[in-house]
């Protein structure tokens, strides 16, 4: 599928370790400053759900979030870096338009948080001037509210999204309980799913 977005036809592919530039008719330095200029295994936000999967494979997975304004499904079918990718939509969405990806490795947070550093610093270089860049040391995950589990991640704050790099360290009881397990999320969301997830997803 072709992709449009981003004049000169440049597609950032954010990878594990590494980012790779996929230049198709470019040839001077830039920047990267929009979040339609990314893909994670071969999507990208805005577009539609359905170009990549089928909705029987949608539905199989989904998971709606506590107030349903959008849900989350799964794919770990032909991937070439991640494990799974997540991607979050909003369910009554006839065209399944994406607003977040997230690509995933099942990881320690010990080693997560050491290959986060060199991810991090990559996408500082990528992204140049173009993003706001805050950290979050490790701290206590809204999603559980027993206090137990933690994360720490990087964001990189675009005109009209983020793109994150985030080390999730679940509880026993909530690996237990709801498999979730440890991680690696390389994601990008748009701006209109990074506010929902700041300020409704967990409350």
């Amino acid at each position: 599928m072709k992709k449009s977005g981003f004049a000169k036809g440049v597609i950032w592919t954010l990878s594990i370790g590494i980012v790779l530039v996929v230049i198709f008719s470019f040839s001077a330095p830039s920047f990267a400053d929009d979040i339609s200029d990314f893909e994670i295994e071969g999507m990208s936000v805005g577009s539609s759900l359905l170009d990549y999967l089928g909705e029987k494979d949608i539905d199989r997975r989904s998971n709606p979030y506590p107030n349903r304004k959008f849900s989350e499904t799964y794919t770990d079918k032909s991937l070439e870096t991640y494990e799974s990718v997540s991607i979050a939509y909003k369910p009554k969405d006839k065209n399944k338009k994406i607003y977040s990806l997230r690509g995933i490795i099942y990881i320690s947070f010990r080693d997560c948080e050491r290959k986060k550093l060199g991810i991090v610093e990559e996408l500082k270089d990528l992204f140049g001037n173009s993003a706001n860049v805050y950290k979050q040391n490790k701290q206590r995950h809204q999603a559980d509210r027993s206090g137990k589990s933690f994360y720490s991640a990087t964001y990189f704050d675009l005109d009209n999204g983020t793109v994150s790099v985030t080390c999730t360290d679940w509880s026993e009881k909530i690996t237990w309980d709801k498999k979730w397990y440890d991680t690696l999320d390389v994601s990008i969301h748009s701006q209109e799913f990074s506010d929902f997830l700041t300020n409704k997803a967990y409350k």
